[in-house]
């Protein structure tokens, strides 16, 4: 468990809801189960270090993939944001 299980578990039942709803030729179902497994194990590290990199490694499927909305994912792109700005927020301390 980490700081972002919470909102990263959150985010996995919105893109199962996702994939639901989506026909699947508008979205690769291999890519959303590959997607699932990363924020399985993003929720699973420790170590806000270890976190951080799953969830760039995240960012980067989603953005390679092509254009989805933030309706995609809510929780994801929250989680997403908190990293961003704990970034900033070490960045003024230093």
């Amino acid at each position: 468990m980490n700081l972002y299980s919470s909102i990263l578990e959150k985010a996995a039942e919105e893109i199962n809801q996702f994939r639901q709803n989506v026909s699947t030729q508008a979205v690769d179902d291999a890519w959303l189960e590959g997607l699932l497994s990363r924020l399985q194990r993003a929720s699973s590290v420790s170590g806000t270090e270890s976190v951080e990199r799953e969830l760039d490694i995240i960012s980067r499927i989603i953005v390679d993939s092509g254009p989805l909305t933030e309706n995609f994912a809510p929780s994801l792109y929250a989680a997403l944001d908190g990293v961003q700005k704990g970034r900033k927020r070490s960045q003024r301390k230093k």
